[in-house]
């Protein structure tokens, strides 16, 4: 991590180092699709690709409202690859929140995980007067509309483009700077709307100290995790599972979170202090290191949970590792 100085730099360093290694595994059917770092490179470049085809300049802004699901994930790495800023929200209910403070702002390219989310940011929001394009991550049918691209046609036609465009991608991402703004997010206190914004440096010196707390954790380890809010720690840790260069599942939703487990058997789990405490409420009763798979040795998030919770998490032989480099914004 110490060479990287940017967002990209990191991607393009810890694929050249891991090349072939698997990293993200998938449930496809009744089994499992292998993605490795040079797979995993590949689709960002192509997502990429398609975005600079159409016109993404560094500095634009990228409306991003999702749960932190692969296709997110995949997105907001291209969009750090071309200078633009992810401004994240985990669903429309989050994002109405602060409508009125982020439709003052021009969003070219919008991100929705499905057609609910895209239904009602068209019915309830004025922001897709300024879009250019709208991308969905799901498989829904979204009518005729041009502007409604779906994820897989984007990264589709993006490899179709990403020979031509290789260089110029590659000289865009060169000339990003540490100071340039790469992630907004917002929140609120009583009344006020706090905006944080957060540039390549900090995101990068943020991962750095978060990769020291965690150097005992092996490349042969296995994360698992279903994030949907974009607090801080949502936002960078699996980033922070990159850095780490361990095996990533990202499961599709939160019925797939309990059934896939005890499949994807993973040593470490990703989650916050009330998804913990959620998770502790509905595997009520039992050994819970049984319940999640009976391999899980780290529960890495961004504060302990409450007394009763931990003492279960602990009885159960689990290490709870909280992450303070990425605790909520106040």
């Amino acid at each position: 991590m110490e060479n990287s100085r940017t967002i990209p730099e990191l991607i393009g360093n810890l694929t050249k180092k891991y090349k072939s290694r698997l990293l993200v595994q998938r449930r496809d059917g009744w089994s499992w699709k292998q993605i490795t770092w040079l797979d995993f490179e590949s689709e960002i470049k192509n997502m990429a690709s398609f975005l600079l085809s159409i016109g993404f300049k560094p500095g634009d802004k990228a409306l991003v409202i999702s749960s932190n699901n692969n296709e997110c994930l995949i997105s907001e790495l291209a969009v750090y690859s071309l200078g633009g800023i992810v401004v994240p929200f985990s669903s429309y209910e989050s994002f109405s929140a602060f409508n009125k403070k982020v439709s003052r702002k021009k969003h070219r390219f919008v991100f929705v995980e499905n057609q609910q989310y895209l239904t009602e940011l068209q019915e309830g929001s004025v922001v897709l007067n300024k879009t250019d394009k709208i991308f969905i991550f799901d498989d829904s049918k979204v009518g005729e509309d041009e502007n409604v691209v779906p994820y897989k046609a984007a990264v589709k036609f993006g490899q179709i483009k990403k020979k031509e465009l290789s260089d110029k991608l590659k000289k865009v991402a060169e000339k990003i700077s540490p100071e340039l703004i790469a992630l907004t997010i917002y929140s609120s206190k009583e009344d006020k709307v706090i905006e944080t914004k957060f540039d390549h440096k900090t995101i990068i010196e943020l991962l750095s100290r978060a990769y020291d707390t965690l150097k005992f954790i092996k490349t042969e380890d296995q994360s698992y995790s279903y994030l949907i809010t974009s607090e801080v720690y949502e936002k960078l840790v699996h980033l922070l599972a990159l850095c780490l260069g361990i095996r990533i599942i990202i499961a599709e939703d939160k019925d797939c979170f309990y059934e896939d487990i005890l499949e994807a058997k993973p040593t470490i789990i990703f989650e916050t202090k009330s998804g913990i405490e959620e998770i502790c409420n509905h595997l009520n009763g039992g050994n819970l290191k049984n319940l999640l798979g009976g391999r899980v040795r780290y529960l890495i998030t961004d504060e302990h949970p409450d007394s009763k919770y931990k003492n279960r998490i602990i009885n159960s032989n689990i290490n709870i590792i909280p992450i303070s480099q990425f605790a909520k914004i106040n």
